[in-house]
């Protein structure tokens, strides 16, 4: 008995060890969208006081692409030790449900920090005669299939939630797909779109510049960051309420000690005046409850989300 004391007290010490330990070295951070977007903006804001609360860098990498499939994978390949984490959206949890090889299961993820949760934007190009979305809707359909919306595909929130909008209002608008945000935007800016549905962060400048007019927000309350901007909601559409929530998360098999000791910290950060003020002048929104308010609301979230995936007979490919 005294020796299984001794091994077991043995194979504890290690664990408790590196727990108390950690980091003694860089954390990566793996954010599955291009520079500068939301995502890399949270990762680069959480990760810059993580690091100054635990002496050692915090490395964003931006790994884009497959509806965050790719940055989701690279995570999940990497050695399950708390060194990489990966900001993960609500894209990277309906991306196996839609995608016939995402290469992971949204459970083998596990959230350590909340961090955002916000709403998108739908923009129309400046010359389009419509100031709320009734005038839009009006003008659509005074010219059926001759406006182009940019589009990023079928499976992601956005273009979900915009279906949804579209197959409530019937509108008739052709989709032009764009692998991001900037050059759809870029492009209903120059006139080549007339519509395009997005984050707060990379729409408001054009906006500010008045490149482009934004006419309705999707969350259930307005963005402090545009106060003036009606949501869908007021508008009279109450069933267009959704976005994308943003988490620092890491693999599920990370060892218990080393996901507590990353999720305090992150938590901690989350808490700070400065963090909320910053995220605010970005157009971003501080997850305002608790981590398992969060996990709670993720479940119930994807829900909504699978109702969308079913309505536009979604498969997956």
């Amino acid at each position: 008995m005294l020796a299984m004391l001794v091994m077991t007290g043995a194979l504890l010490l290690p664990q408790h060890s590196n727990a108390q330990d950690f980091p003694s070295r860089p954390v990566r951070i793996i954010v599955p969208y291009p520079l500068g977007a939301g995502a890399d903006l949270l990762a680069r804001l959480a990760g810059q006081k993580m690091a100054a609360n635990l002496k050692q860098p915090f490395v964003v990498e931006a790994r884009p692409g497959g509806d965050t499939m790719i940055g989701a994978r690279a995570a999940l390949q990497a050695p399950a030790d708390g060194y990489t984490l990966l900001v993960g959206t609500t894209a990277t949890a309906i991306a196996p449900i839609v995608r016939a090889n995402p290469g992971y299961r949204f459970d083998n993820l596990e959230v350590l920090t909340p961090l955002s949760y916000d709403g998108f934007i739908l923009s129309v190009n400046a010359a389009i005669p419509a100031k709320n979305l009734a005038e839009f809707i009006a003008h659509v359909k005074a010219n059926p299939g001759k406006l182009n919306q940019g589009s990023q595909g079928n499976a992601g929130p956005i273009e979900l939630i915009t279906d949804r909008f579209r197959a409530i209002a019937g509108l008739d608008m052709a989709k032009i797909i764009y692998p991001g945000n900037a050059p759809a935007l870029k492009d209903l800016a120059g006139g080549v779109l007339q519509v395009v549905v997005a984050g707060p962060t990379a729409t408001m400048p054009l906006v500010k510049g008045g490149h482009i007019r934004a006419l309705g927000y999707t969350l259930a309350e307005r963005n402090p960051f545009t106060p003036d901007l009606p949501t869908f909601k007021e508008q009279g559409f109450p069933t267009i309420v959704g976005g994308v929530w943003y988490a620092l998360m890491g693999n599920a098999s990370i060892a218990e000690p080393i996901k507590q000791k990353l999720s305090r910290e992150g938590i901690g950060v989350l808490a700070t005046a400065d963090f909320k003020e910053k995220l605010t002048g970005q157009g971003l929104t501080r997850w305002p409850g608790t981590l398992q308010e969060f996990i709670s609301f993720t479940k119930t979230d994807l829900a909504l989300w699978e109702v969308d995936i079913k309505r536009s007979n979604l498969k997956p490919e």
